[in-house]
């Protein structure tokens, strides 16, 4: 940890970016494998135990647990109510679509982010970002294919949890910086477990097996480093630096895809991808541009 600390603070937010990328999709391949035996409810229930549980034995190694939220931070409470809803939305996608499909409508919430921060904050976005914005979208079209032989109404989960995943973003950055990561991630997962319980009551309860219950756990302990690392990085470094190392889930995602669940991307959905990335990352070059020129003029 004093290593860590002592690199510059965008090396810092790449390093704990790229940890979160990687973390984040082996989660989702842990779910995914075992939703083949268990209903969403207590998928999200069991494993938000084993989460909580290796949070709170963080929170004490580190000391964080003497540092917890109180209940009138609402930047903490929208963060939880993101992270609630964009799990259990994401999660019926991921359960029925393919791994690749589901991670890449994720990678619209960079841009969804700017075109909340002009549609409800008034943050001033020109024709370019807006242009890159729509034609971000339109990959997503690709990728989803709506109204062809191949589309699958349950990608519209992982339409719907973007726009929680937005929320939990951008109520982080609102966040007292003085409030350790991991009594902000005790929060959080905390909130979803009980959400995950709450569920499972409405759903039969499964009996899981020896497979089932090593899964949970290695999908518990990957999702609990990847919450803390993305926070680490959220906090740290130049965010239009940071921000790039985010689309290395991609790479990721399709290799386990083709390697876990034999799926073969069509060409449709590689193009879609390729847009999306590209505005992404055309979106993160422009706003670094933007702040360089320091300027509240010309086209935004």
């Amino acid at each position: 940890m004093h290593f860590f600390n002592t690199l510059s603070a965008n090396t810092r937010g790449i390093i704990a970016t790229c940890i979160a990328m990687a973390g984040f999709v082996t989660n989702d391949t842990c779910i995914k494998l075992a939703a083949q035996d268990l209903p969403i409810g207590q998928l999200i229930a069991m494993r938000g135990v084993a989460a909580l549980a290796f949070m709170i034995a963080l929170g004490f190694a580190t000391g964080a647990i003497k540092t917890m939220p109180t209940l009138g931070d609402k930047a903490v409470g929208l963060r939880a109510v993101g992270e609630v809803m964009a799990t259990v939305l994401y999660y019926n996608a991921l359960t029925q679509i393919p791994l690749a499909n589901a991670n890449a409508v994720l990678q619209t919430i960079p841009l969804a982010v700017v075109a909340v921060a002009a549609l409800i904050f008034g943050e001033k976005v020109g024709w370019r970002r807006w242009s890159v914005i729509l034609l971000g979208f339109a990959g997503v079209i690709l990728i989803l294919q709506p109204g062809g032989d191949s589309f699958q109404p349950a990608s519209l989960w992982a339409v719907a949890a973007v726009t929680f995943f937005v929320l939990r973003d951008m109520s982080t950055r609102h966040i007292d910086p003085r409030l350790p990561s991991v009594s902000i991630n005790i929060t959080t997962t905390a909130a979803v477990m009980v959400v995950g319980f709450a569920l499972a009551f409405f759903q039969p309860w499964q009996m899981p097996d020896a497979r089932a219950f090593a899964l949970m756990g290695l999908a518990a302990m990957l999702l609990s480093t990847a919450y803390v690392a993305m926070t680490v990085a959220m906090r740290n470094g130049d965010v239009s630096v940071t921000s790039p190392f985010r689309y290395s889930i991609v790479l990721w995602a399709l290799l386990l895809d083709v390697l876990v669940f034999g799926n073969r991307p069509e060409l449709s959905m590689i193009v879609g991808m390729t847009i999306v990335v590209a505005s992404g990352l055309y979106m993160i070059i422009r706003e670094r541009q933007i702040k360089a020129q320091d300027t509240h003029g010309g086209n935004a």
